[in-house]
């Protein structure tokens, strides 16, 4: 999730003192008051009004975790997003331990995603978040900072999303700010919930009157007077959340929905026509001379069928690999994650810069004689546009849609093209100029430090807004460059036919 508008500790002290009736809604509670023990909600998912699944929480009981009193909730989530389209399935239980008032204490969770088993532990305390991940029998500690009041958080766990917005939730015309420790980014995020008029929904068949929030993603939430969260909007995912009388059955896997077919064509035409327009820009800049011949296309497809899936394949296993002899004992050691982890973030611009320039060699040695430097740019253009725009749709069809976002994803996206465009075409170039290792080499590094700058956003350097802000313009200046080298090189030399 991205969140903007962090305030000090200091402000909302200050707040909270001289502005009564704007810092109401920082009072604490307690959990009973808006969930009662051995009581269960289960969610229903659904996009493009087609469901995907369901998530189910209890609390179970009233206990004592270390000494003191706690609250113990179980979860459960199974999403399918076959009916959309997408290849993903989940499947997750879990078991949270808070305070009264609704903060963390300890956590374990496993599950299964793409038939990898994972499952992590983790443990709250006034020194920071300890936690244990698991993914297919290799385990790996981790670490992280925790403000005081910070509440926790899983993606889609809706129990737990319910928890900070039954402690935390304002009255109309009211704003609240507070955080939580995200599991899935392993940081705290702010957070903001803005209260708006009140509203009637029928739920469960009978009318009932509900406070209505907004949060900083611009998504829409209903609340009973209570605090059980009832329905969830957002918008820019079309995705609907809603409490559900009793645990939805699924059906089995691969078994249609009615107008699952209708929406899944809609929605895949939908992401394909977006990412296209992304890539239009870059076709426009540097790949006009290839629209008119047939290579163009076909090294677009070969790319776009094969390159791609073969990185989700090769890509995943050399960095679990590298992680499990290199930098995890490196780490154990005491060396910093910001020097174990370098490999890590490397590997992914060897891979894939590698896999892109594989179709341009080979169409520089078919061609011959043939092969100028503006068809091996063309083709290069195809490469990186193929490999951008396919990463991008399968991100989306994929699940990575239903993690909540706004803006930024599409931005993301827009430029993760323009970069795929670009370090292809200086790839082109070195193979054009018989420089293939001396340029290969430059875009695995140029793609491995770009991907690298996600670590900052991960150990609280920088937030996920500055992570994209930096990130589009790293890119623009690598595609500034490109089109100066292919400028100046046209400008000094005649085009001619690059040698066998």
């Amino acid at each position: 999730m991205i969140f903007k508008g962090r305030k000090t500790i200091l402000w909302a002290a200050i707040v909270f003192l001289l502005v009564p009736s704007l810092a109401a809604y920082q009072e604490r509670t307690t959990i009973e008051e808006f969930w009662s023990i051995g009581e269960e909600r289960a969610y229903s998912f659904a996009i493009n009004q087609v469901e995907i699944g369901y998530q189910w929480n209890k609390l179970v009981e009233k206990t004592l975790y270390q000494g003191q009193p706690a609250y113990h909730f179980e979860h459960r989530l199974s999403l399918d997003f076959g009916p959309i389209g997408g290849e993903l399935r989940v499947e997750s239980r879990a078991e949270l331990l808070v305070t009264p008032q609704g903060l963390p204490l300890y956590y374990r969770a496993e599950g299964e995603a793409r038939g990898v088993k994972q499952s992590v532990e983790m443990e709250f305390t006034a020194e920071g978040v300890k936690a244990t991940t698991e993914r297919n029998g290799q385990k790996s500690p981790l670490t992280g900072k925790l403000s005081p009041g910070s509440y926790f958080l899983e993606n889609n766990i809706m129990g737990q999303f319910n928890i900070l917005l039954g402690m935390e939730r304002p009255s109309p015309g009211e704003t609240a700010e507070t955080r939580f420790f995200s599991l899935n980014a392993f940081r705290e995020i702010d957070y903001q919930l803005k209260g708006l008029p009140e509203e009637t929904l029928v739920i469960q068949g009978r009318e009932q009157r509900c406070s209505v929030l907004e949060d900083s993603l611009g998504s829409k939430l209903w609340l009973s007077k209570e605090g059980k969260l009832l329905r969830l909007e957002m918008p820019a995912q079309k995705l609907v959340i809603r409490l559900v009388e009793e645990e939805p059955t699924p059906l089995p896997a691969g078994a249609a929905r009615p107008g699952s077919a209708l929406a899944t064509l809609f929605r895949m035409v939908e992401l394909g026509g977006i990412f296209l327009l992304m890539g239009l820009p870059w076709l426009l800049l540097l790949g006009r001379d290839g629209l008119r011949r047939w290579y163009f296309w076909l090294i677009l497809l070969v790319v776009t069928c094969g390159m791609l899936p073969l990185t989700l394949k090769v890509q995943p296993f050399l960095q679990a690999k590298y992680s499990q002899v290199v930098a995890r004992p490196l780490m154990d050691r005491g060396l910093t994650i910001y020097i174990a982890m370098v490999g890590t973030f490397a590997l992914s611009g060897i891979v894939q810069e590698f896999l892109k320039w594989l179709p341009i060699y080979a169409y520089r040695l078919i061609a011959r004689g043939k092969a100028n430097y503006r068809k091996i740019i063309a083709v290069g253009l195809a490469a990186g546009l193929g490999f951008g725009w396919w990463e991008a749709w399968w991100l989306f069809k994929s699940g990575f849609g239903i993690i909540p976002f706004t803006f930024w994803a599409y931005f993301e996206r827009f430029f993760a093209i323009m970069f795929h465009s670009a370090s292809a075409v200086l790839l082109a170039h070195g193979v054009a100029t018989r420089r293939s290792g001396r340029f290969y080499a430059l875009a695995a590094f140029l793609h491995g430090l770009g991907n690298y700058t996600i670590l900052l956003t991960l150990q609280n350097l920088i937030s996920t807004t500055q992570l994209e802000v930096l990130i589009a313009i790293y890119d623009g200046l690598i595609l500034t460059a490109t089109l100066w080298l292919i400028y100046r090189y046209k400008k000094l030399k005649a085009i001619k036919p690059a040698p066998a």
